[in-house]
């Protein structure tokens, strides 16, 4: 198991599995100085421990199969006889319920049994060849069924019958002749005869015996001329009597005339109430529509539905409404539209000059030399022009109301342009009333004798 090294002097193991596989038909394991042969899953070692034998685990228990154990090989599986399969664990087999498939393809009964199931029929019927379906026993083909007069096959049963006149025995096989007027009077409305085997029907008078024989109908009235009813004839029986439609009254017991349901607290309607031949309906005076009572009549509210047609506000009313304008506008004509209110008509809109009209409101406006009074923008304040730069007046300026005026000192002339003062040259004029020499000075003059005076 091992072999001498290079060196002579220290062994190796030798792998006996790295030639031929250590001659093991599986596998072979290695190890210090040997090895051994070993089986996968399912296989085991023979006597010469080297081949592998696959294991038939069905010889052992019947490989724990409830019912069919199938060796393979390394392996094994279950299954199961016809009639059951394999549960979830792929050892045990269930019965299989073939009825609850399609009912097993039983026509009528299917009986489940272990491993697998029958069909049965019910009384009355007999299984077919098939084992699935049944066919009905027709009891009447042999000896009538013991029936003594009428026998009826039915599906999956009979019944026995007797002729008219006659009476099925608590046997349910023998008949026996009734008087059928002795029991619920023959089923006659009226008069009812016995006969040997049969009876008939009759009707007292004032009835007429219907086609079937047995119903007495009473004579309908109500088919010749209505009963001579206006409206509704009912038939009763051994009379009739005469009914009217709904909204009408009898009168007379045969005449139906219109009910006024207006006139007994106004027919509930709340405000118009309208009569018609045989009804009536309430209805609104303008300005109120009808609610889902068809009696109630609610107020429109015209502003909320644009029906108004107010250029402006709308101010709905009970059954009506009310258009308005804003400050500054006029209600026209229309009762609708709002037209501009020239507020400068009226005392000049208490504008103590100028009045300016504007749409929805005015303003108020001053002439020249006034400025408007902003506390109440109405009154016009004269301007003092004096007070900015003199009134550009050379020397005196004087305030007027709505103007001013420039003026000059003595000795002075205000010139063209209503502002400069010049120097007036009085010695121009008279000689200035000197006797012999005027000198002109600015603003002035003086007075001047020749010598030797």
């Amino acid at each position: 198991g091992y072999l001498l090294g290079g060196d002579n002097m220290i062994c190796n193991d030798i792998n006996e599995c790295a030639t031929l596989n250590g001659n093991c038909s599986d596998l072979c394991i290695n190890n210090n100085g040997s090895y051994l042969c070993s089986c996968n899953p399912g296989y085991q070692l023979i006597g010469d421990s080297r081949t592998c034998n696959d294991i038939n685990e069905c010889t052992t228990l019947n490989g724990n199969c409830s019912q069919v154990c199938n060796n393979v090989n390394g392996s094994y599986f279950c299954s199961c006889n016809t009639g059951y399969q394999l549960g979830a664990n792929n050892k045990t087999c269930y019965d299989v319920n073939e009825c609850s498939t399609n009912n097993g393809n039983c026509e009528q009964t299917c009986t489940n049994t272990n491993g697998s199931y029958a069909c049965s029929c019910g009384l009355g019927y007999v299984l077919r060849s098939d084992n699935s379906t049944c066919n009905d026993v027709n009891e009447c083909s042999l000896l009538n069924g013991n029936c003594s007069q009428i026998c009826n096959n039915t599906i999956g049963s009979y019944m026995c019958f007797c002729a008219s006149g006659y009476l099925l025995d608590s046997n349910n096989r023998i008949c026996n002749e009734i008087n059928e007027c002795s029991t619920n009077n023959g089923n006659c409305s009226q008069l009812c005869t016995n006969t040997n085997g049969s009876y008939f029907c009759s009707c007292n008078r004032g009835y007429v015996l219907n086609g079937n024989n047995i119903t007495c109908n009473d004579i309908d009235e109500c088919t010749n001329t209505n009963g001579n009813c206006s409206q509704t004839c009912t038939n009763t029986n051994g009379s009739y009597f005469c009914s009217c439609l709904s909204g009408y009254q009898l009168v007379s017991n045969v005449t139906c005339n219109d009910i006024n349901e207006c006139s007994a607290n106004n027919g509930n309607c709340s405000q118009l109430c309208n009569n018609t031949v045989g009804s009536y309906y309430c209805s609104c005076i303008p300005g109120y529509q009808l609610n889902i009572t068809n009696k109630i009549c609610s107020d429109i509210n015209e502003c909320a539905i644009s029906t108004a047609n107010c250029s402006q506000l709308c101010t709905n009313t009970n059954g009506s409404y009310v258009c308005s304008c804003s400050k500054g506008y006029t209600l026209g004509s229309d009762r609708k539209t709002c037209n501009d209110t020239n507020e400068c008509a009226i005392n000049n809109g208490n504008c103590s000059q100028t009045c300016v009209n504007t749409i929805g409101g005015f303003m108020c406006s001053c002439s020249v030399g006034y400025g408007l009074n902003y506390t109440n923008n109405q009154s016009c304040n004269d301007i003092n022009e004096c007070l900015s730069n003199k009134g550009n007046c050379s020397q005196i300026c004087t305030n007027t109301n709505g103007s001013y005026f420039c003026s000059c000192t003595s000795g002075y002339t205000l010139i063209g342009d209503r502002m400069t003062c010049n120097d007036t040259n009085e010695c121009t004029i008279a000689n200035g009333n000197c006797s012999q020499i005027c000198t002109n000075t600015i603003g002035s003059y003086q007075c001047y004798c020749s010598s030797g005076y």
